[in-house]
């Protein structure tokens, strides 16, 4: 299994993104399929998305609506219906692309290039909460992965960089005490131990060399 982003798990498939309820990863996986498979065509737009999933949801008894019509009246959304009590997809607003009547989910879908406009945000949210749905959210650019795999593959580790010959004391003495500094406090200290006695020997003998030429 892949970690993907906001530590959700894949197993595999064509979305990688955060899942709110466990129970709508299939559906999630479907859209991104069917987004994948309209851009392979070279038909990549919400209608060609929505018609795949109609097409998958007749196949697999699922019942999925796209692109719903509501209606807003004194802040409470209600769904457009049909004196038949079926569902309308025209009018209205139609703020969630899909709605999962089996699982009580909304799911907002953004192709390339699509994104939120004025209070669409905000209606999906006010929508689901008063329809006690769960808000699920597909962004094709982000959460889709059209090879299947479930996530992309990890970025190559960067090549170590050779390594440094070790600096010689006598070549480059600096760099050789910025290397090894317990050692170069050593090397300075008897340095200056050994300076010191020099000059201690050279003052008598300057001074006895004065002397002699008095």
């Amino acid at each position: 299994m892949l970690l993907n982003k906001g530590n959700t798990i894949s197993a595999g498939g064509y979305f990688t993104g955060p899942v709110r309820d466990e129970k709508n990863r299939e559906l999630l996986d479907q859209i991104c399929k069917a987004a994948c498979e309209c851009q392979k065509a070279g038909t990549m737009n919400g209608r060609c998305v929505a018609d795949k999933m109609r097409q998958w949801a007749g196949n697999n008894n699922r019942n999925i609506e796209a692109e719903v019509a509501w209606d807003l009246n004194d802040g409470q959304w209600t769904m457009r219906r049909r004196p038949d009590g079926s569902m309308m997809h025209g009018g209205g607003k139609r703020p969630i692309d899909f709605i999962d009547l089996d699982n009580n989910t909304g799911t907002e879908y953004n192709g390339p290039g699509d994104r939120m406009r004025g209070r669409q945000s905000r209606n999906i949210d006010e929508i689901t909460k008063q329809h006690d749905m769960t808000r699920e959210d597909v962004n094709f650019k982000n959460d889709c992965d059209c090879s299947g795999g479930g996530g992309s593959a990890p970025a190559p580790a960067p090549a170590a960089s050779p390594a440094k010959e070790p600096a010689s004391l006598v070549s480059d003495p600096m760099r050789w005490a910025q290397e090894n500094p317990w050692k170069a406090g050593g090397v300075w200290s008897l340095a200056s131990r050994r300076v010191a006695q020099s000059t201690t020997v050279v003052q008598p003998l300057l001074r006895f060399s004065v002397a002699e030429r008095l």
